[in-house]
């Protein structure tokens, strides 16, 4: 037997991505997690959620689950350098990608220089 399609909800979302933004700035500013639900007519769990980019994730965001230790050192570094735990975090990930990047073409170009003398050898064994 097919499955029934799904019903619309009935009842318009009370958040979106705009407004998503405006909690989590609340939230940066010091504002209670209750106080923000009480704001926009939500629940508690609701604003949780935003806040910990389970629902209306900004585009290109990649949640990383770090250890409470890790999470702890990215945060004094953040402070040391006076900027965000999100922008040292991306910036940290965005070093590692260029030095992955580096070592791949470095090695790819090992290969080609690998084979290339391969080449030579078969070509030279071939001659005689």
């Amino acid at each position: 037997m097919p499955r029934p399609e799904p019903c619309p909800h009935p009842f318009p979302p009370k958040l979106n991505f705009v407004l998503a933004e405006e909690v989590r700035r609340l939230r940066r500013a010091g504002m209670s997690v209750t106080k923000i639900a009480a704001r926009y007519g939500v629940a508690k769990s609701s604003i949780s959620a935003v806040l910990k980019l389970h629902t209306y994730a900004p585009p290109l965001v990649i949640a990383i689950d770090l250890e409470p230790w890790d999470r702890g050192m990215l945060r004094e570094l953040a402070k040391e350098d006076d900027t965000s735990d999100e922008l040292l975090a991306a910036d940290l990930l965005a070093n590692a990608m260029d030095r992955r990047v580096a070592r791949r073409e470095v090695s790819i170009q090992e290969s080609r220089l690998v084979r290339g003398e391969r080449r030579r050898a078969n070509a030279g064994a071939s001659r005689r």
